[in-house]
């Protein structure tokens, strides 16, 4: 199971990573699992480390690429921010 899988990752993963999982939807409104990790150091050390989060299953896309953290904090930003909107129009429906 994926939550078991990434949790046993999260727990043994060092300090430079950090990675956000949410139970999402896709566009056909099946259940879908959205991982985003950012490891924040050497780029190849980085792979060796998210390459058992790769390993998980066949994920529907993986834009895992290097980035700048400031690209990374503007993501998680708009994501959050389009949740919310998403919760709140919920809410008032």
């Amino acid at each position: 199971m994926l939550s078991g899988n990434f949790r046993d990752f999260m727990q043994s993963a060092p300090d430079e990573l950090t990675a956000y999982a949410a139970l999402l939807h896709g566009p056909d409104g099946s259940p879908i699992v959205g991982v985003i990790p950012c490891y924040c150091g050497d780029i190849t050390e980085g792979e060796r480390v998210l390459k058992p989060l790769r390993s998980f299953g066949s994920p529907a896309m993986d834009v895992i690429q290097p980035r700048y953290a400031v690209a990374f904090s503007i993501s998680i930003s708009r994501w959050k921010s389009e949740l919310l909107e998403i919760y709140a129009a919920e809410r008032i429906a």
